[in-house]
């Protein structure tokens, strides 16, 4: 009962908290924004807060709204996948989250452009695919895709995973110009009007690497440093 917790996100997981009978040391991270503030994930979560467990999010707007700690969105880098070939211009593989239209017409656009894309929206239906074969597709790319969905603000693994295996990438998403690792020649900041001059001037610019003390920073161990 001394030692230290870190715990993933799932209800099941959280309702089995609720029901011990001792005080533990633990931290809740929390990998998606809240969706529905009254839900039933959000009763066990305050629930859980009050008993003294750390909640920790990515997400700025949900720290600043529920009280919650706030931590860098991480990765760890996989040699196994580290030297994947490119092979296309533009990759996008994830769920639905009501993104589909969205990135269907970025799709349209793009292809329309002349370029080369893997788009993969999946519904709620289909199954996870295992990590280290999302990688080997969404890395077979120069550049990843990161749309949003509505209302979150932290940063998803698309940005990080662009940082890391040296690709560039394509969002929807502002918080990315406040990041450390920015660089206009990696990133590019999309809207509902695609610009592809815009897009074609990105593509043609070269990858500008990050420093290693940057990335560090969205490490496992500096996870590990800042929540225990």
């Amino acid at each position: 009962r001394h030692d230290d917790f870190i715990f993933g996100e799932h209800r099941i997981l959280f309702q089995a908290l609720k029901q011990l009978k001792f005080q533990i040391r633990a931290s809740i991270l929390l990998r998606n924004p809240i969706a529905e503030p009254n839900g039933k994930m959000m009763r066990l979560l305050s629930l859980l807060k009050k008993r003294g467990l750390g909640i920790w999010t990515f997400d700025a707007d949900d720290s600043n709204r529920f009280g919650f700690l706030l931590y860098n969105q991480f990765i760890a880098l996989l040699p196994a996948v580290k030297n994947i070939q490119v092979m296309i211009d533009f990759s996008f593989i994830g769920r639905d989250k009501t993104r589909k239209s969205t990135l269907e017409n970025l799709a349209i656009d793009l292809m329309a452009a002349g370029y080369s894309c893997h788009f993969d929206v999946r519904d709620s239906k289909s199954f996870n695919l295992p990590y280290l074969e999302y990688l080997q597709r969404s890395l077979s790319a120069q550049c990843l895709i990161d749309i949003v969905q509505p209302g979150q603000v932290g940063l998803t693994l698309s940005p990080l995973e662009a940082l890391v295996y040296k690709r560039k990438l394509l969002t929807n998403n502002p918080a990315v110009l406040q990041q450390n690792f920015y660089r206009p020649e990696n990133i590019l900041l999309i809207d509902e009007s695609i610009n592809l001059e815009k897009i074609d001037r990105f593509m043609q610019m070269p990858y500008i690497d990050v420093e290693d003390s940057i990335k560090e920073l969205h490490s496992v161990q500096h996870l590990l440093n800042r929540v225990l």
